[in-house]
């Protein structure tokens, strides 16, 4: 297809003109474009056309560059210049699924192997026009290697109708840039993703028997790449035949009675194609708790009037953990207050872990209790002493140039005392742009934001939810930082924990669901050093990028067994959220009646996030691997399932340079200087501390800085360099006293 008419004309004061607009070629190799003038300058008109012409339209035209001069009848002369476009082959085609034509299995790439077969259109009819319309026969190129198969004809189907040459060797999760040329020389192309399937081995979730409760449950997601595919099963107990799932069935096996299971799993594209890597073996077992297994459930609020009964408007003691002993199991306290869990029969006892309150009812801790069937009910009024202390927590999305990141963040007062009037200020990073924020905040100074909330309640909170833009001009690589801290007007036990800066680097591609972990001095993504590091902060990502809203979302996360889930703290979050603990170290995140609108309809709304921080169990060895991932459930699809976020436990010293395209730092921890080495000229440098001040802001000229941070008190900071390039790097690193 060619291009058409170039609007660039000539332009005086008088407002006369001379415009050349053109009609396209209608095939490969045909001459058979035109072009014309569009003028209201005054006659009579003189033409002189690059071609000789001296007509005010030519046609027979090739693909080629065209300009004209028209003099008026007052002797004015005007120019024009159009380009007429060579022509473009229509290119169709790309998807893995036409190779179950001729290979009886799906085209698409195999985990991380370099086994995706395509398929391109070379000649057919569809929706009114021809894919293939140039001049047979053609060749075919691409960006990473690849062998020609072969062509195939596809009668029938999705695909029917059209002849596809095939092509192998394309790996997954990749892109691939495709170029045709016909037997005229005539080129078109393609630029697209090659899709591939991973299977999942481990990816199976189950709830245990309960004789005189719920019966056993698993849920089976061989192909978490492609959750929606259907697949079949066959599945055995204890060495013996079971049952065979069906590729229409759902993916929930419920009724389950106590044993050892496995699903052999064959998994199908939809056209019906057997995953060319597609056989995929699950074990699991389903845990029997019991012929007296039961409930245990209760109410934890504070008590204002210490009368051990919740009255009217005393308040739950929501987002506290309870553990339970034997078993190393642990309850989440809901948004009421209100806690369950489901045990085997026993004699157990309950901890308060929050270190916020007083038990007043029970007085005596741990609490002893007996499960013997049916329900056990324990209550807990509390009292507390603790001063008054507000903790800020914040996460953000996925940075894109072009495209609009969210920002959220939540004050909380996890104390009995109420605060005095609260003021939270974000400056977001100056290579973005504030747009809007809810609630609407009290004082938009550009970047620089401020909310003014009234006095928090006993464990109230207050949060905002902000939208800043991504200049499409801010190169991909470049890190954005936003900075927040939140106050108020009485006197508070810390300030540490006042401040809070979340960083991310932008990028082009990339998963819209996704888990990430941040730990405690921010030094590392991928190290937990354990001598600085105390906790870590996950946040998991989400986005709707379905084709209709979404109603609910609920994500799971089995923790880790080297974290500690009694010291599990909820985050930010983007929308009202419901959490809960369930069986196996399972924490459950529920947005009902969220109505997350598609990425089509919306994107920016699209998206939403969830964050929790949390300590590793100790002790904490060297060489120790903290894994986690999230499933995610939109409405009652079938979970996607993100990549997972590890890391990796070190002791810091000799804890390298921390060293990036931009600039190097050393060393780090540092003590009375830290020496700067940029790739190009400083042109500033800016130090904050991890609440968010500045410290330290000093121009630089040379490629080569040495900060003096001999009076900087021991902790963390970011070290923000900008180059005479006008683009910002930004790094962690530490100070470290010692006492004399």
């Amino acid at each position: 297809m060619s291009v058409v008419a170039l609007w660039s004309f000539a332009s005086f004061a008088s407002g006369s003109y001379v415009q050349i607009n053109t009609t396209p070629l209608t095939f490969c190799g045909s001459t058979d474009a035109s072009a014309y003038i569009v003028s209201n300058a005054p006659l009579p008109w003189t033409i002189l056309w690059s071609t000789g012409a001296i007509t005010d339209s030519i046609t027979g035209l090739p693909a080629g560059t065209y300009s004209v001069e028209l003099t008026d009848g007052d002797g004015v002369t005007y120019t024009d210049v159009a380009v007429i476009s060579d022509f473009q082959l229509n290119v169709f085609g790309g998807t893995g699924e036409v190779a179950g034509y001729l290979t009886g299995n799906s085209g698409l790439a195999c985990g991380t192997d370099c086994n995706g077969v395509l398929g391109f259109v070379v000649s057919g009819m569809g929706i009114g026009q021809s894919y293939a319309n140039g001049t047979p026969p053609y060749s075919w190129t691409f960006d990473v290697p690849a062998t020609y198969l072969g062509s195939v004809v596809v009668s029938s189907g999705f695909y029917g109708g059209y002849e596809y040459a095939l092509f192998s060797g394309f790996c997954g999760a990749t892109a691939y840039n495709a170029t045709v040329t016909d037997a005229l020389g005539c080129v078109g192309g393609l630029y697209d993703p090659v899709m591939n399937i991973s299977p999942n081995p481990d990816a199976v979730s189950v709830t245990p028997y309960c004789a005189n409760g719920s019966m056993g449950t698993a849920y089976l997601d061989p192909f978490p790449s492609f959750p929606q595919w259907p697949f079949s099963a066959e599945i055995w107990k204890d060495g013996a035949y079971f049952a065979t799932q069906g590729v229409n069935d759902p993916h929930s096996l419920n009724g389950l009675l106590p044993g050892d299971y496995v699903a052999y799993c064959q998994g199908f594209d939809n056209e019906g194609w057997p995953v060319t890597c597609g056989i995929v073996t699950l074990n699991f077992t389903i845990l029997d708790l019991g012929p007296n297994c039961g409930v245990l459930q209760g109410q934890s609020w504070y008590d204002e009037d210490a009368d051990c009964v919740f009255d009217g408007g005393e308040l739950g003691m929501a987002g506290a953990v309870l553990g339970i002993s034997p078993g190393g199991q642990y309850a989440y306290i809901g948004g009421s207050g209100q806690f369950s869990i489901q045990l085997p029969a026993g004699n157990y006892s309950l901890t308060q872990l929050d270190p916020y309150v007083d038990p007043i009812c029970p007085v005596v801790q741990p609490i002893p209790f007996t499960v013997a069937g049916g329900t056990t009910t324990v209550n807990l009024a509390n009292g507390s002493t603790e001063p008054m202390d507000i903790a800020l927590y914040l996460s953000d999305g996925v940075a894109r140039p072009g495209f609009d990141q969210s920002v959220h963040g939540s004050a909380q007062n996890p104390t009995p005392q109420a605060t005095g009037p609260v003021t939270l200020t974000c400056t977001f990073d100056a290579q973005t742009t504030f747009l809007t924020a809810t609630p609407p905040p009290s004082i938009v100074a550009g970047n620089s934001v401020t909310w003014d909330y009234a006095a928090l309640n006993y464990f109230g909170s207050a949060g905002f939810s902000a939208m800043v833009s991504v200049p499409s001009g801010v190169p991909i690589g470049t890190m954005v930082t936003h900075t927040c801290s939140v106050s108020n007007t009485l006197i508070e036990a810390t300030l540490t924990n006042n401040g809070y800066s979340v960083s991310e680097v932008v990028m082009g591609s990339f998963d819209p669901n996704d888990k990430t972990a941040r730990t405690s001095s921010g030094w590392s993504d991928a190290l937990y050093y354990i001598d600085q590091d105390e906790w870590i902060d996950y946040t998991i990502r989400f986005q709707n990028t379905g084709t209709d809203t979404a109603f609910t979302v609920v994500i799971t996360d089995t923790l880790a067994a080297e974290l500690d889930m009694s010291s599990f703290v909820q985050g930010a979050v983007s929308h009202p959220v419901a959490v809960a603990f369930r069986a196996g170290r399972v924490v459950k995140w529920t947005f009902n009646n969220i109505l997350l609108p598609d990425s089509n309809a919306n994107e920016a709304a699209s998206h939403g996030l969830v964050a929790f921080r949390i300590k590793p169990r100790d002790p904490v060895l060297p060489g120790t691997v903290i894994s986690n991932t999230a499933n995610i459930y939109f409405d009652y699809n079938d979970p996607v399932i993100t990549a997972p976020s590890v890391l990796t436990a070190e002791f810091s010293t000799g804890v390298p340079a921390n060293t990036s395209d931009g600039f190097e730092i050393y060393p780090n921890p540092a003590r009375d200087h830290l020496t700067i080495h940029a790739h190009g000229t400083i042109r500033r440098v800016i130090i904050t501390s991890m609440d968010g001040r500045a410290v330290s802001d000093l121009p630089e000229g040379n490629d080569t800085a040495v900060i003096d941070t001999s009076r900087l008190p021991g902790g963390s900071y970011v070290i923000a360099s900008q180059l005479a390039t006008g683009a910002w790097f930004r790094k962690s690193f530490a100070v470290i006293r010692t006492q004399d």
